[in-house]
């Protein structure tokens, strides 16, 4: 810890009139308030950004969705050719030296809780509570693996027996912390990033659901740090309750970018085939797209374009509730990692 410290002194000391990765200081504009939120809680977000402290807001008992910055800009099937995102300068996961900072007013270096980015003429800003900084690595991980599993929780896995195949991979992504044990012949037991949306973080912060690291290397991955609930409720206990394995927390210009990504060939797709897809991406793209940026190669097991009206297979394989498509069109994420398995970059294994 000393010496970390002495690192980001260092850093405070040296950088200029720059900003370490993001270029120069801008005064502070804040996020479009999420759905339900009040002008009050914007103009706090706004006063909270340029201070070291300040009050925590009152829970919303409700998981909010995520802001994502709209993008003003005609669909084009080009995005696939742009799925290495970190290839193109965006940083993957949160770090400490995203929030040293240069204010040119206080002609000093300085530590934000916020993060800004730029889209055309739109400013959208992302604020943190006080002490979630003090949990984040200093740098980017250096990850990378050359093979890659990435296992939905779709029953369809229960139809071959791929778990040796699973483990043999470098490592491995798991959804929503699904269960292996009596399950190692389908899924295998090796997990690396488990990548987690805010109903089942908010799930295991509360004690509703218990959960632990089996070998104390499998790391959760939020996801969803485009949500304000999630930073502001979600982040710091999660950061604190598993400090042991070192949670992770998604960039959310990273997470802007696939859900660009997502909603431009979503949009594409619906003018082919002549229907309407649910707009909501589901865990299991993102934690394709971080292995994406991580991975030589990845295959996919257990995805399945389940419907309603074609329950061929279970909807999870490791428990009998009955399938929801309300939210998700899983048969448009099928079509789209296909799309995506044609750059040679993914394959579709089960």
């Amino acid at each position: 810890m000393a010496f970390e410290r002495r690192v980001i002194l260092i850093l405070l000391l040296l950088v200029g009139l720059r900003v370490v990765l993001y270029g120069n200081f801008h005064p502070a504009h804040t996020e479009a308030p999420v759905k339900g939120e009040s002008a009050t809680v914007k103009k706090a977000d706004a006063l909270q950004a340029t201070k070291s402290a300040g009050s925590e807001r009152k829970e919303n008992k409700n998981v909010a969705e995520p802001t994502y910055m709209p993008k003003k800009k005609e669909p084009s099937w080009d995005v696939l050719n742009q799925l290495r995102l970190v290839d193109s300068g965006i940083r993957l996961v949160l770090h400490k030296r995203q929030f040293i900072f240069y204010n040119a007013t206080l002609k000093a270096t300085t530590l934000r809780r916020y993060l800004e980015y730029f889209d055309g003429n739109q400013t959208t800003q992302y604020v943190f509570p006080a002490g979630v900084f003090d949990h984040l690595p200093l740098e980017e991980p250096n990850w990378h693996f050359k093979t890659c599993a990435v296992v939905g929780n779709s029953g369809i896995v229960l139809l071959k027996e791929k778990g040796e195949e699973i483990d043999n991979h470098d490592a491995v992504f798991r959804l929503n912390l699904a269960p292996v044990k009596g399950f190692e012949r389908y899924v295998g037991s090796k997990t690396y990033f488990n990548i987690v949306n805010a109903h089942n973080l908010k799930e295991i912060l509360q004690g509703r659901r218990r959960w632990k690291s089996a070998d104390q290397t499998s790391k959760i991955v939020m996801f969803e740090t485009a949500s304000h609930f999630a930073r502001y409720h979600l982040a710091k206990p999660l950061l604190e309750k598993y400090s042991e394995t070192n949670p992770v927390l998604l960039n959310p210009m990273f997470a802007n970018h696939c859900h660009d990504i997502w909603i431009q060939l979503l949009k594409l797709l619906a003018k082919a085939k002549g229907r309407e897809f649910n707009r909501k991406p589901m865990s299991g793209f993102f934690a394709a797209m971080m292995a994406i940026q991580v991975c030589e190669h990845v295959d996919l097991y257990g995805f399945d374009s389940y419907t309603s009206t074609t329950e061929s297979n279970r909807y999870h394989y490791f428990d009998n509730v009955k399938g929801f498509t309300g939210r998700h069109s899983f048969d448009l994420a099928i079509t789209i990692f296909k799309l995506i398995a044609k750059k040679g970059i993914l394959t579709i294994r089960s």
